[in-house]
């Protein structure tokens, strides 16, 4: 896969100025201040002005600003840097599994390489998802939730916090967007619905009553379609919100190597 374009969460061309949402003034410095009410605003040589947060470094007095990334980018490019390294120790478990001569020390030892690596892979994934839907709640927005003859009206912080996944995804984004992922793109959603049964096993690892009580969640594992998870992903952020996640061309996928080697 080609390297993701980085995207800052708030940016802003030329001349004007960029206003933060539920900003507030940097409180005096002669006091220790708490940083999650500052903000900066970072301007760079081409005039573009870029909004950042505040870090104190521990043990220091010292503050620098960080220019704030966007997350649904962030943790998309987090998942794709794991993606290759998954398959890659998958096959290198496989070859260890039905090798002419076994060995389970080494069975084992890619077992653990290829578990980890799905688990970070999988979890910033999902995190993908979950954090676009949660970006793109309006503040003022309210959603009405219909239970029987009873409606429940939730707000911005109560939707992130209580509705479920499933709701969300289904109801309350396409109601904020206007159009239906999961009507138009069956197949996709399906995948991403299989994503998240393969996070919840992991995040909410369970034991049973079974021979083998955690088979099902290695069998999931190995059996998993990492290709078309990301790509269903990819296109359902840029469904709602087209070019959110894009590839740099080859030339400039090359020049990055060169850059970085």
């Amino acid at each position: 896969m080609q390297p993701i374009k980085i995207k800052f969460l708030y940016r802003e061309e030329g001349s004007g100025s960029i206003t933060p949402i539920n900003a507030k003034a940097v409180p005096s410095l002669s006091s220790p201040p708490n940083t999650r009410n500052m903000h900066a605003i970072i301007t760079t040589s081409k005039g573009t002005r870029i909004r950042g947060f505040v870090h104190k470094k521990q043990k220091s007095t010292t503050y620098i600003t960080i220019p704030e990334p966007h997350p649904v980018v962030l943790y998309f490019n987090a998942a794709q840097s794991f993606y290759q390294r998954v398959e890659e120790s998958r096959r290198h478990l496989f070859e260890h599994l039905e090798s002419s001569q076994p060995n389970v020390n080494s069975q084992l030892n890619a077992l653990y390489v290829f578990f980890s690596y799905m688990t970070a892979y999988t979890t910033f994934l999902y995190n993908t998802i979950e954090s676009f839907m949660n970006i793109s709640i309006p503040i003022d927005y309210k959603y009405k939730r219909i239970k029987n003859t009873q409606t429940e009206i939730l707000d911005q912080k109560q939707i992130q916090r209580f509705a479920k996944f499933e709701e969300k995804i289904k109801s309350i984004i396409p109601e904020i967007k206007g159009k239906i992922f999961h009507i138009e793109m069956p197949q996709e959603y399906n995948y991403i619905l299989k994503l998240k049964e393969c996070r919840d096993e992991i995040i909410h690892t369970k034991n049973s009553p079974d021979p083998a009580p955690y088979g099902h969640l290695f069998n999931l594992a190995l059996d998993f379609n990492y290709k078309d998870s990301i790509s269903s992903v990819m296109t359902y952020i840029n469904y709602y919100e087209p070019d959110l996640i894009e590839y740099h061309s080859p030339q400039t996928s090359a020049s990055l190597s060169q850059n970085n080697s």
